[in-house]
């Protein structure tokens, strides 16, 4: 009888353990589906966010550097992460009549919410940095559209790198609490066979030969590098026919601006080649008319792309009948000074004026030959250039008054080819 008894309270027990197991696998089943739906519902968040910066420390140029820093860093460090966070503007700019006696979610957010929906974007995040001379406040917060804030970061910072720091770790922080990354693509950038439309502009591609150029928008955003000559550029909820604003940046080179007119919903954007910052220059000359001839110079640039300063030596031959059989040769020696009327950073072509004195010393290969001296006065000079890659070509009239004062061979009055065609040079420039 014990038995049977201890039998049964064996074979019962092994039943109850069995029964255990399989309950406590249940119910992890269900907790854990429950808790997906549940993050899924709380979530409800995409991977494309409206991004928005207030950045108020009292110095103007303080505010341009931290807004640099603040907008470039969030960008890269959620860009990184999988996030597309849409650059949307300054929240001062955005709201221009902030009351900021009041508290945000009732004056700013439901507008910021309001033009997050208008982009695509399923949350709002605001980056804000502001104080004085006691202290200056880093904050970053989000907001769904909704008008409901899930995430809130605030601290005091000393100084730019503690500012980095503080950032990075809010981003962190914030990136956990919006859920994981969608792994579908977000609106506007389908593959190109897959493509429909949708009514805006879902995809903007820049196109630049100038490797390594920093691309920004608005004026204020860094979007990203130029690498293997393109960039695509973050997705931006944008109207068809809007104005787009592209600014091109790079080390040793003139900052390049142009604006476009969004009128497909995929747009290649190729840009103008960036020119670079040029203080020294070498010149070759070539002029019509002495042809057994050629000329080199140096220009020192006073004022980049505006006005220089530059000596210039040209050595040719003449060969004629004038002179019996002896060769006569020419050294033409002058200093310019040049301004130029229309010089616009990234534009190819430039029109300038340029004037000087300079001096032909001329010997004729013949016994007891005198030097002769003819100095001259360039009343002016044109010139019209073209650039090509680093290459500047030019064709430059010139007009050169003899002055006859020395003993001269040229004697006074202008100077023509033939005694008949004005005087016109071609040449290269390239910068040092």
């Amino acid at each position: 009888m014990k038995s049977r008894i201890k039998d049964a309270t064996i074979e019962d027990g092994g039943a109850m353990r069995t029964m255990n197991k399989s309950g406590l696998l249940i119910a992890v089943l269900l907790c854990a589906a429950g808790a997906a739906v549940f993050g899924q519902a709380k979530s409800g968040l995409t991977d494309q966010f409206s991004f928005f910066w207030d950045v108020n420390t009292g110095d103007a140029t303080e505010n341009k550097n931290y807004t640099n820093i603040i907008t470039r860093s969030a960008l890269i460090g959620f860009q990184q992460k999988g996030f597309k966070p849409v650059p949307s503007g300054a929240m001062g700019d955005v709201v221009p009549e902030i009351d900021r006696t009041q508290p945000l979610s009732q004056t700013v957010i439901p507008r910021l919410a309001a033009m997050a929906k208008d982009q695509g974007s399923s949350f709002v995040v605001l980056v804000s940095y502001t104080g004085g001379q006691s202290g200056t406040v880093f904050e970053l917060r989000a907001w769904d559209l909704s008008g409901k804030v899930f995430y809130e970061f605030q601290e005091r910072v000393r100084s730019g790198l503690e500012l980095y720091n503080r950032l990075n770790d809010a981003t962190a922080q914030l990136i956990s609490r919006a859920g994981a990354v969608a792994k579908s693509s977000p609106e506007g950038t389908e593959p190109a066979g897959e493509r429909t439309a949708k009514g805006y502009v879902q995809r903007i591609v820049v196109l630049s030969g100038d490797e390594g150029a920093e691309i920004w928008v608005n004026g204020v955003v860094r979007v990203g590098v130029i690498t293997d000559g393109r960039l695509e550029l973050p997705f931006q909820r944008l109207n068809l026919g809007s104005k787009f604003t592209v600014v091109q940046r790079k080390p040793g080179y003139y900052d390049d601006t142009e604006e476009f007119i969004l009128d497909r919903e995929w747009m290649e954007l190729p840009l103008r080649p960036l020119e670079r910052k040029v203080e020294h220059e070498l010149t070759f000359v070539y002029t019509v008319g002495q042809f057994v001839g050629f000329g080199a110079g140096y220009s020192f640039y006073a004022i980049p792309r505006q006005l220089y300063f530059g000596a210039e030596n040209y050595f040719f031959l003449q060969l004629s009948d004038t002179m019996g059989s002896h060769t006569v040769f020419h050294d033409d020696l002058r200093a310019l000074v040049g301004l130029y009327l229309i010089s616009v950073p990234g534009m190819a072509f430039k029109v300038g004026i340029s004037t000087g004195v300079g001096c032909i010393f001329t010997m004729i290969a013949m016994p007891d030959s005198p030097l002769y001296t003819d100095i001259y006065f360039n009343v002016i000079n044109i010139n019209v250039e073209f650039r090509l890659w680093e290459v500047t070509f030019f064709v430059r009239e010139e007009m050169k008054l003899g002055l006859a004062v020395t003993n001269n061979l040229l004697g006074g009055g202008f100077y023509f080819i033939r005694g008949e065609i004005p005087i016109f040079s071609f040449g290269a420039r390239i910068g040092l």
